[in-house]
């Protein structure tokens, strides 16, 4: 064996060493499932609750927009049921008892305004629950509809 040859083979013994002794990389990490949206949540809740055909159900889209008044005056004007109003509103079939729904992510929280919403149509004798899914509304339907039947003594 040569000089050269001799050589060669040290290196390359050298690098499977240190090849053997790097630190090996983590394996790679599963990919990362996100939560759904507020709005995927409520798409798949107003579809599930629309289909039951228990309840008459509408979007309450709240907020402000800028509008031009007399003059060109600059205002804004406001739609919706009000501040802190529930994102589906409805009437259960056949009572006609209303029903509001909040939807909320998994770690989504009522705001103050929401709070006084809910209170409001509690007070009222309406039916007012913060969901997470299609199946937590479905369940509150039940409770909504389950709530006015009478009860046999």
């Amino acid at each position: 064996m040569t000089r050269l040859q001799e050589l060669e083979r040290e290196v390359a013994a050298q690098r499977a060493r240190a090849a053997a002794s790097a630190p090996k990389p983590p394996p790679p990490k599963p990919p990362r499932v996100l939560d759904p949206s507020e709005s995927a949540i409520l798409k798949r809740v107003r579809r599930a609750l629309a289909v039951t055909g228990r309840v008459v159900i509408w979007r309450n889209n709240t907020g402000k927009l800028p509008a031009i008044g007399r003059g060109g005056r600059s205002y804004p004007l406001r739609y919706g049921l009000g501040v802190g109003g529930a994102d589906l509103v409805g009437l259960l079939k056949p009572s006609g008892r209303f029903f509001a729904i909040e939807v909320k992510t998994a770690i989504g929280k009522q705001s103050n305004n929401q709070k006084a919403w809910e209170r409001a149509v509690v007070e009222a004798g309406g039916f007012y629950r913060i969901v997470r899914s299609a199946e937590e509304a479905l369940e509150a339907l039940d409770a909504a509809t389950a709530a006015m039947e009478p009860v046999e003594p």
